[in-house]
Protein backbone atom coordinates (compact mmCIF):
# COMPACT_ATOMS: atom_id res chain seq x y z
CA UNK A 1 0.00 0.00 0.00
CA UNK A 2 2.79 2.42 0.98
CA UNK A 3 4.74 1.67 -2.23
CA UNK A 4 1.64 2.41 -4.30
CA UNK A 5 1.21 5.83 -2.61
CA UNK A 6 4.85 6.73 -3.23
CA UNK A 7 4.62 5.88 -6.96
CA UNK A 8 1.36 7.86 -7.19
CA UNK A 9 3.03 10.91 -5.66
CA UNK A 10 6.01 10.65 -8.02
CA UNK A 11 3.66 10.32 -11.02
CA UNK A 12 1.74 13.46 -9.97
CA UNK A 13 4.97 15.44 -9.73
CA UNK A 14 6.08 14.28 -13.20
CA UNK A 15 2.71 15.20 -14.66
CA UNK A 16 2.91 18.65 -13.07
CA UNK A 17 6.36 19.37 -14.47
CA UNK A 18 5.37 18.16 -17.96
CA UNK A 19 2.30 20.37 -17.82
CA UNK A 20 4.37 23.43 -16.90
CA UNK A 21 6.68 22.80 -19.84
CA UNK A 22 3.82 22.05 -22.25
CA UNK A 23 1.94 25.25 -21.43
CA UNK A 24 4.99 27.41 -21.81
CA UNK A 25 6.12 28.34 -18.31
CA UNK A 26 9.32 30.37 -18.64
CA UNK A 27 11.95 30.28 -15.93
CA UNK A 28 13.63 33.68 -16.07
CA UNK A 29 17.36 33.91 -15.95
CA UNK A 30 18.63 35.90 -13.02
CA UNK A 31 19.42 39.48 -13.91
CA UNK A 32 23.06 40.39 -13.19
CA UNK A 33 23.87 43.10 -10.67
CA UNK A 34 25.67 46.22 -11.85
CA UNK A 35 27.29 49.04 -9.85
CA UNK A 36 25.40 52.27 -9.30
CA UNK A 37 25.66 55.53 -7.34
CA UNK A 38 22.86 58.09 -6.77
CA UNK A 39 22.46 61.24 -4.71
CA UNK A 40 19.67 63.49 -3.40
CA UNK A 41 20.32 67.03 -2.13
CA UNK A 42 17.83 68.86 0.10
CA UNK A 43 17.41 71.93 2.29
CA UNK A 44 17.58 71.71 6.08
CA UNK A 45 13.78 71.84 6.52
CA UNK A 46 12.89 69.77 3.46
CA UNK A 47 13.23 66.20 4.82
CA UNK A 48 12.29 64.55 8.11
CA UNK A 49 11.44 60.96 7.10
CA UNK A 50 13.62 58.39 5.31
CA UNK A 51 12.17 55.01 4.25
CA UNK A 52 14.24 52.24 2.64
CA UNK A 53 12.65 49.09 1.20
CA UNK A 54 14.89 46.46 -0.37
CA UNK A 55 15.21 42.79 -1.23
CA UNK A 56 18.59 42.78 0.47
CA UNK A 57 20.53 44.49 3.25
CA UNK A 58 21.62 48.06 3.86
CA UNK A 59 24.51 49.77 5.61
CA UNK A 60 23.40 53.22 6.76
CA UNK A 61 25.69 55.87 8.20
CA UNK A 62 25.10 59.45 9.28
CA UNK A 63 27.89 62.00 8.91
CA UNK A 64 28.23 65.70 9.63
CA UNK A 65 28.28 67.86 6.53
CA UNK A 66 31.60 69.57 5.93
CA UNK A 67 30.26 72.24 3.57
CA UNK A 68 26.88 73.09 5.12
CA UNK A 69 24.85 71.19 2.52
CA UNK A 70 22.58 68.20 3.05
CA UNK A 71 22.46 65.10 0.91
CA UNK A 72 21.76 61.37 0.86
CA UNK A 73 24.04 59.17 -1.21
CA UNK A 74 23.36 55.54 -2.07
CA UNK A 75 25.64 53.16 -3.92
CA UNK A 76 26.28 49.48 -4.37
CA UNK A 77 25.46 46.69 -6.82
CA UNK A 78 21.91 45.86 -7.89
CA UNK A 79 19.87 44.60 -10.86
CA UNK A 80 18.95 47.30 -13.37
CA UNK A 81 15.26 47.01 -12.45
CA UNK A 82 16.08 47.89 -8.86
CA UNK A 83 18.32 50.78 -9.94
CA UNK A 84 15.56 52.22 -12.12
CA UNK A 85 13.19 52.13 -9.15
CA UNK A 86 15.74 53.88 -6.96
CA UNK A 87 16.21 56.58 -9.62
CA UNK A 88 12.49 57.31 -9.55
CA UNK A 89 12.58 58.14 -5.82
CA UNK A 90 11.96 61.80 -4.99
CA UNK A 91 11.44 63.87 -1.86
CA UNK A 92 7.76 64.63 -1.35
CA UNK A 93 5.98 65.99 1.75
CA UNK A 94 9.27 65.86 3.68
CA UNK A 95 9.63 62.13 2.96
CA UNK A 96 12.08 60.21 0.79
CA UNK A 97 11.12 56.60 0.12
CA UNK A 98 13.79 54.54 -1.63
CA UNK A 99 12.18 51.39 -2.93
CA UNK A 100 14.44 48.89 -4.69
CA UNK A 101 12.32 45.77 -4.30
CA UNK A 102 11.92 43.79 -7.51
CA UNK A 103 10.18 40.52 -8.31
CA UNK A 104 11.41 37.61 -10.35
CA UNK A 105 8.89 35.82 -12.53
CA UNK A 106 8.64 32.06 -12.91
CA UNK A 107 5.83 31.65 -15.44
CA UNK A 108 2.61 32.66 -13.70
CA UNK A 109 4.22 32.49 -10.28
CA UNK A 110 6.14 35.29 -8.62
CA UNK A 111 8.90 34.93 -6.13
CA UNK A 112 11.03 37.72 -4.77
CA UNK A 113 14.55 38.12 -6.07
CA UNK A 114 16.84 37.60 -3.11
CA UNK A 115 20.56 38.18 -3.22
CA UNK A 116 22.16 37.92 0.20
CA UNK A 117 25.50 39.03 -1.28
CA UNK A 118 24.10 42.42 -2.37
CA UNK A 119 23.57 45.47 -0.19
CA UNK A 120 23.11 49.23 -0.31
CA UNK A 121 25.66 51.62 1.15
CA UNK A 122 23.75 54.72 2.27
CA UNK A 123 25.37 57.87 3.66
CA UNK A 124 23.27 60.68 5.13
CA UNK A 125 25.22 63.94 5.38
CA UNK A 126 23.52 66.62 7.49
CA UNK A 127 24.36 70.19 8.42
CA UNK A 128 23.86 71.52 11.96
CA UNK A 129 20.37 72.80 11.14
CA UNK A 130 19.12 69.62 9.46
CA UNK A 131 17.71 66.49 11.11
CA UNK A 132 15.77 63.37 10.20
CA UNK A 133 13.04 62.46 12.66
CA UNK A 134 12.01 59.04 11.39
CA UNK A 135 14.02 56.26 9.79
CA UNK A 136 12.43 53.03 8.54
CA UNK A 137 14.39 50.21 6.92
CA UNK A 138 12.93 46.97 5.55
CA UNK A 139 14.84 44.10 3.91
CA UNK A 140 13.82 40.64 2.76
CA UNK A 141 17.29 39.10 2.91
CA UNK A 142 20.54 40.49 4.24
CA UNK A 143 21.91 42.41 7.18
CA UNK A 144 20.93 45.93 8.18
CA UNK A 145 23.60 48.10 9.81
CA UNK A 146 23.07 51.53 11.42
CA UNK A 147 26.19 53.48 12.35
CA UNK A 148 26.46 56.95 13.93
CA UNK A 149 22.73 57.54 13.44
CA UNK A 150 20.75 60.23 15.27
CA UNK A 151 16.97 60.16 14.71
CA UNK A 152 13.87 60.55 16.85
CA UNK A 153 12.50 57.12 15.90
CA UNK A 154 14.05 54.20 14.02
CA UNK A 155 12.39 50.99 12.81
CA UNK A 156 14.36 48.14 11.24
CA UNK A 157 13.08 44.80 9.97
CA UNK A 158 14.77 42.04 8.01
CA UNK A 159 13.21 38.68 7.30
CA UNK A 160 16.49 36.76 7.04
CA UNK A 161 19.58 38.50 8.36
CA UNK A 162 21.08 40.32 11.29
CA UNK A 163 20.67 43.84 12.66
CA UNK A 164 23.64 45.84 13.94
CA UNK A 165 23.26 49.14 15.80
CA UNK A 166 26.31 51.24 16.65
CA UNK A 167 26.50 54.74 18.14
CA UNK A 168 22.74 55.23 17.90
CA UNK A 169 20.94 58.17 19.52
CA UNK A 170 17.15 58.02 19.42
CA UNK A 171 13.96 58.24 21.45
CA UNK A 172 12.91 54.75 20.34
CA UNK A 173 14.46 52.11 18.09
CA UNK A 174 12.70 48.90 17.11
CA UNK A 175 14.92 46.20 15.59
CA UNK A 176 13.25 43.01 14.38
CA UNK A 177 14.40 39.98 12.42
CA UNK A 178 12.63 36.71 11.75
CA UNK A 179 15.94 34.83 11.78
CA UNK A 180 19.23 36.45 12.69
CA UNK A 181 21.29 38.10 15.42
CA UNK A 182 20.71 41.56 16.86
CA UNK A 183 23.81 43.32 18.13
CA UNK A 184 24.19 46.81 19.48
CA UNK A 185 26.78 49.09 21.06
CA UNK A 186 26.43 52.59 22.50
CA UNK A 187 22.67 52.89 22.16
CA UNK A 188 21.14 55.98 23.77
CA UNK A 189 17.35 55.61 23.85
CA UNK A 190 14.60 53.06 24.30
CA UNK A 191 15.23 49.71 22.58
CA UNK A 192 12.83 47.05 21.31
CA UNK A 193 14.79 44.03 20.00
CA UNK A 194 12.83 41.06 18.65
CA UNK A 195 14.15 37.98 16.84
CA UNK A 196 12.46 34.72 15.98
CA UNK A 197 15.74 32.82 16.15
CA UNK A 198 19.08 34.32 17.08
CA UNK A 199 21.15 35.81 19.86
CA UNK A 200 20.75 39.37 21.12
CA UNK A 201 23.93 41.08 22.30
CA UNK A 202 23.63 44.69 23.51
CA UNK A 203 26.66 46.51 24.90
CA UNK A 204 26.79 49.96 26.54
CA UNK A 205 23.03 50.46 26.66
CA UNK A 206 21.64 53.76 27.97
CA UNK A 207 17.87 53.49 28.26
CA UNK A 208 15.04 51.06 28.88
CA UNK A 209 14.92 47.91 26.79
CA UNK A 210 12.54 45.14 25.79
CA UNK A 211 14.24 42.08 24.28
CA UNK A 212 12.44 38.99 22.97
CA UNK A 213 13.79 35.88 21.26
CA UNK A 214 12.25 32.46 20.78
CA UNK A 215 15.60 30.72 20.55
CA UNK A 216 18.84 32.42 21.46
CA UNK A 217 21.00 33.85 24.20
CA UNK A 218 20.61 37.41 25.49
CA UNK A 219 23.48 39.54 26.80
CA UNK A 220 22.74 43.05 28.04
CA UNK A 221 25.31 45.49 29.43
CA UNK A 222 23.79 48.66 30.90
CA UNK A 223 25.88 51.81 31.23
CA UNK A 224 23.19 53.65 33.21
CA UNK A 225 20.39 52.62 35.55
CA UNK A 226 17.34 51.59 33.49
CA UNK A 227 14.58 48.99 33.31
CA UNK A 228 14.69 45.91 31.12
CA UNK A 229 12.19 43.21 30.13
CA UNK A 230 13.62 40.08 28.53
CA UNK A 231 11.91 36.94 27.32
CA UNK A 232 13.34 33.82 25.69
CA UNK A 233 11.98 30.34 25.12
CA UNK A 234 15.39 28.66 24.96
CA UNK A 235 18.61 30.43 25.89
CA UNK A 236 20.67 31.86 28.73
CA UNK A 237 20.25 35.47 29.82
CA UNK A 238 23.10 37.55 31.25
CA UNK A 239 22.65 41.13 32.46
CA UNK A 240 25.38 43.45 33.71
CA UNK A 241 24.18 46.42 35.79
CA UNK A 242 25.95 49.48 37.21
CA UNK A 243 26.69 49.28 40.93
CA UNK A 244 24.21 52.06 41.75
CA UNK A 245 21.20 50.03 40.54
CA UNK A 246 18.67 49.89 43.41
CA UNK A 247 15.55 48.69 41.60
CA UNK A 248 13.72 45.36 41.73
CA UNK A 249 14.18 41.96 40.10
CA UNK A 250 11.54 39.60 38.71
CA UNK A 251 13.38 36.55 37.35
CA UNK A 252 11.75 33.27 36.33
CA UNK A 253 12.95 30.16 34.49
CA UNK A 254 11.24 26.80 34.20
CA UNK A 255 14.50 24.93 33.71
CA UNK A 256 17.75 26.58 34.75
CA UNK A 257 19.55 28.44 37.51
CA UNK A 258 18.99 32.01 38.69
CA UNK A 259 21.73 34.22 40.12
CA UNK A 260 20.97 37.77 41.23
CA UNK A 261 22.60 40.36 43.49
CA UNK A 262 20.95 41.84 46.54
CA UNK A 263 19.16 45.12 46.04
CA UNK A 264 17.24 47.56 48.21
CA UNK A 265 14.36 47.87 45.74
CA UNK A 266 14.11 51.59 46.49
CA UNK A 267 13.98 52.90 42.91
CA UNK A 268 11.32 52.42 40.22
CA UNK A 269 13.48 50.42 37.83
CA UNK A 270 12.58 46.78 37.17
CA UNK A 271 14.65 43.99 35.63
CA UNK A 272 12.21 41.30 34.49
CA UNK A 273 13.34 38.09 32.80
CA UNK A 274 11.23 35.09 31.78
CA UNK A 275 12.83 31.98 30.27
CA UNK A 276 11.40 28.55 29.56
CA UNK A 277 14.79 26.87 29.37
CA UNK A 278 18.01 28.63 30.34
CA UNK A 279 20.05 30.18 33.12
CA UNK A 280 19.49 33.77 34.27
CA UNK A 281 22.49 35.66 35.60
CA UNK A 282 22.41 39.26 36.85
CA UNK A 283 25.58 40.93 38.08
CA UNK A 284 26.44 44.38 39.40
CA UNK A 285 29.78 45.92 38.55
Amino acid sequence: MMKKLVWTAIWMIVVGVVGMLFYGFQFDEEEPAVPYELKWAFNADELDQLVINSNYGSVIQFTKSTDGTNHIEIKGNAPSKAINQIKSSTISNKKLEINSKVEKNIGLLHVQLTETSLHHQITVSLSDKAKIDNLKVSADNGNVVLNNVTVRNAEIHTALGGVTLSNLTTNTVRAETDMGMITGSKINGRLYAITGSGNVDIDHMSGDSIILTKSGEVNLFQDYVASAQIGTSVGNVTISLPSRYSGRFDLKTNLGQIKEPKTTGESDQLIKVVSDVGNITVIQR
